[in-house]
């Protein structure tokens, strides 16, 4: 379960970077200053979940995984996602933008396979 977690966030992190010029140009004309904000914004949040699905990975080897360790990381990764979830909530998943819709489910979705992992 930690894995498919990882993976969700992995890939989902890389999409959201990639998509990143598409969701700039959707906001119009922007000042310099507020194009460049977003895009650190946008790469930010992206960065995070492959951040998020690294560190989970690496904490799920066998080598690196010793049973509290693990736990204390599957268990904050857990708790940041769901933070960042209702965010998303609250803000950008009530826009009509389909990827904006299905970022806090994802994001539910790896926090809840953490969880359930750390049992």
């Amino acid at each position: 379960m930690a894995y498919i977690a990882a993976g969700l966030c992995g890939v989902w992190g890389i999409a959201h970077i990639a998509a990143t010029k598409p969701v700039v140009t959707g906001f119009g004309p922007l000042t310099i200053e507020n194009e460049r904000i977003l895009t650190m914004a946008w790469v930010g949040g992206g960065l995070t979940l492959v951040f998020i699905g690294v560190l989970v990975a690496l904490f799920t080897l066998p080598t690196f995984g010793a049973g509290a360790t693990a736990w204390l990381v599957y268990q904050a990764c857990a708790g940041m996602l769901i933070v960042s979830a209702i965010i998303m909530l609250a803000t950008a998943s009530r826009t009509p933008v389909v990827a904006m819709k299905l970022c806090p489910v994802i994001q539910t979705a790896a926090a809840v396979l953490l969880i359930l992992a750390s049992l």
